[in-house]
């Protein structure tokens, strides 16, 4: 595929040029899904050949910056990382610092589900304030709720719904611990 591709650089930019539809190359669905994420990748890394300036905002700084103020990151649907440069190694000080103000406890017991298991370092994004010892599991659920009780209390909701209407239908107990 990756030299399908490199071949087929060449022609995605002459056709771009000449302001032709990229529909017009008759490509395989395969294909079409490679050009996509290879259109992606131009943008943000080959913008000087294109002729668009690639930029992307920071999640932190929510400053727009060049696509070059940021780290590459392969996992990441455009290619990089959501903080910019200066940001990450802001977060990356502060965290060692939060680490050595904060030692992590003898016991390694999470903070939020009580389980023992290996800790992490919780912290606030916005106000870079450290909140506790988390275990992995937690601090990522946290994470992807929005870090804060707003997205807690919804899943907590949904999951409220979701057992009581279980518990109707299978004439069960709608206790959460149970679960």
């Amino acid at each position: 595929m990756l030299t399908f591709m490199t071949k087929f650089n060449f022609q995605l930019l002459k056709t771009m040029q000449n302001d032709l539809e990229v529909s017009q190359l008759k490509l395989l669905p395969w294909q079409e899904n490679l050009l996509d994420y290879e259109l992606k990748s131009m943008l943000n890394t080959k913008s000087e050949i294109i002729g668009q300036s690639a930029t992307k905002t920071c999640t932190i700084c929510e400053q727009e910056k060049p696509s070059t103020a940021f780290s590459r990151d392969k996992q990441k649907a455009d290619g990089f990382y959501p903080h910019c440069k200066i940001c990450n190694n802001l977060n990356s000080k502060n965290r060692k610092k939060l680490r050595k103000q904060n030692p992590p406890p003898k016991d390694s017991t999470c903070e939020c589900c009580g389980k023992v298991k290996k800790l992490v370092l919780d912290h606030c994004h916005k106000t870079q304030q450290f909140r506790g010892w988390l275990c992995s599991d937690c601090n990522v659920a946290l994470g992807k709720l929005g870090d804060n009780t707003e997205g807690v209390l919804k899943a907590l909701d949904y999951l409220e719904r979701k057992n009581m209407l279980n518990a109707h239908q299978h004439g069960g107990t709608n206790d959460l611990a149970a679960a």
